[in-house]
């Protein structure tokens, strides 16, 4: 596997966000991104960048070390671990210090559909791309203001320990209230 991180390592001219310490996330050292200024409706901001991995990479990566998940995105019709984002501070590529503003407390139907709900109050969406999904302000974002997205049920099922083959069952058991 190829890391992402050796074919774009360029400076950054990212001028509409900053990384800190995140003001809404509990855990001390959780940092998150910030707008530097205003942002309307509709501007990229970021992209979520890292290694590109098909489904059998994921799963030998979840086996082997299942916090490997936190860095796990969903690409256009591949998987994407920002993991090695960490190795710059390129801000055009940083993705991975957008949090989500909520996470669900349990695998109940209740906590998942409830969580669902929340991509309403992000304030970032993702375009997904064929090379990397891109962050895009969902509303105007005020200077200072911290940037979210909603990260998808999948992501919080893997941290749960979820194995990854059995997303599809919880999938079944959404999709009626989902559509």
């Amino acid at each position: 596997m190829k890391s992402s991180f050796d074919i774009i390592n360029v400076k950054s001219i990212n001028d509409k966000v900053e990384i800190k310490k995140s003001k809404y996330i509990k855990d001390n050292l959780c940092e998150g991104m910030f707008a530097i200024k205003d942002i309307k409706k509709g501007e990229p901001i970021t992209i979520y960048f890292g290694d590109i991995l098909d489904s059998e990479e994921l799963i030998g990566k979840y086996n082997n070390n299942i916090s490997v998940m936190k860095y796990i995105r969903k690409g256009y019709d591949f998987i994407v671990d920002g993991s090695c984002a960490y190795k710059t501070r390129n801000l055009n590529l940083l993705g991975v210090y957008v949090n989500d503003i909520l996470k669900p407390k349990s695998d109940s139907l209740k906590d998942l559909l409830n969580y669902h709900k929340s991509r309403l109050i992000c304030n970032i969406e993702v375009k997904e791309t064929s090379d990397f999904p891109i962050y895009i302000a969902r509303k105007d974002i005020k200077r200072g203001q911290e940037l979210f997205v909603h990260y998808g049920i999948h992501y919080w099922l893997l941290e749960m320990g979820i194995p990854p083959q059995k997303l599809k069952s919880y999938d079944n058991k959404l999709k009626k209230y989902l559509s």
